[in-house]
């Protein structure tokens, strides 16, 4: 007895994508991964900028904190003007690293406090720390305890903070050295009434065009990250 012919089935069609697939999965995926970096870059700007705006409350309450256990700012005798008083400022001033010894009381740090313009046991007699800072991982936020920022307090771009101080005691200070760009679009405010101020420059180098590779092209009030603001 014959038995019947088993049924023929069509022929199953190939799995395998087509060109035009692949290139819209490929596009799909680009478009995807340039979001999601657009994302990340914007949540880690953000992270910096309240890191920069906490370090600068702290420095500043630093400073506030002294003046009143001593009755005078961490500055030498020698310093009677708000131009002497300007630390780590790019456009001329001297760096922050001798403030920041003064103020952490770092003697017990060689690695970072040799050599010191000021000794912290001349400015800082009860050796209190008024500031606890961590050294910067890969020379960015902290300490830095090697190379040409040595003993510096840097932004989260790598870029020293600026610290303003009333060096004549008249209850104002001049910022303009550290922003002295063109006054067109944002007047460069020349006085400010404070006694102690502190400003993060290395986000202006970050997003903003700068007129040499620390300092911002203008003063904006609204942008720049200040602590009188």
């Amino acid at each position: 007895m014959k038995t019947p012919h088993s049924a023929r089935t069509p022929a199953h069609k190939s799995a395998a994508f087509t060109l035009i697939e692949l290139l819209v999965v490929v596009a799909i995926i680009a478009v995807l991964a340039g979001l999601t970096m657009s994302v990340t870059k914007g949540v880690m700007d953000t992270a910096r900028k309240v890191s920069a705006k906490n370090d600068l409350v702290a420095i500043v309450t630093a400073v506030k904190a002294y003046y009143t256990d001593y009755g005078h700012y961490p500055l030498q005798t020698s310093v009677t003007t708000d131009a002497g008083a300007v630390f780590g400022s790019p456009g001329g001033g001297a760096t922050n690293d001798d403030l920041m010894n003064v103020l952490r009381f770092a003697t017990a740090d060689p690695a970072v406090t040799d050599p010191l313009t000021i000794d912290p046991n001349s400015l800082n007699v009860r050796q209190t720390r008024y500031l606890e800072v961590a050294f910067a991982k890969n020379s960015k936020s902290g300490i830095v305890p090697t190379g040409t920022l040595k003993g510096q307090w840097v932004d989260p771009w790598g870029v020293p903070y600026v610290v303003f101080i009333d060096g004549d005691y008249n209850s104002d200070i001049d910022v303009s050295t550290c922003f002295n760009g063109p006054t067109t679009i944002f007047p460069v405010p020349t006085k400010v009434q404070i006694a102690v101020g502190a400003a993060c420059i290395g986000y202006r180098k970050n997003g903003q065009t700068a007129v040499s590779p620390n300092l911002p092209a203008a003063f904006n009030q609204s942008v720049d990250l200040i602590s009188w603001r």
